[in-house]
């Protein structure tokens, strides 16, 4: 499925909460990097088999692909693939398989 680049990348949907493009911020910090960490810790998550909602697109997304369509995405959504949810969600896994 082709993702629909106006709407959020993680959520494909379109709720009222307003969407956030890290290449907008005010932040001076690399604001690609934030790219680069969220599909990071998204293989992660489908390493571990703990992918936290359905996503809509596979494992060829790339950083430029994501900056060259501005890809945002609701707070709500992005908070799912935190490295703090990362870790705990590798934390669980490892007591699965104890």
């Amino acid at each position: 499925m082709e993702l629909n680049w106006s709407r959020c990348v993680i959520y494909q949907q379109d709720p009222s909460e307003p969407l956030k493009c890290p290449l907008q911020s005010r932040d001076p910090s690399d604001k690609t990097g934030v790219y680069a960490s969220f599909l990071n810790n998204v293989e992660q998550f489908r390493v571990v088999d703990a992918v936290p909602v359905e996503l809509l697109f596979g494992n060829n997304e790339t950083v430029e692909n994501y900056v060259s369509h501005s890809a945002a995405w609701h707070k709500s959504c992005h908070l799912k693939f935190s490295s703090s949810k990362l870790a705990k969600a590798k934390k669980r896994t490892h007591k699965h398989d104890t």
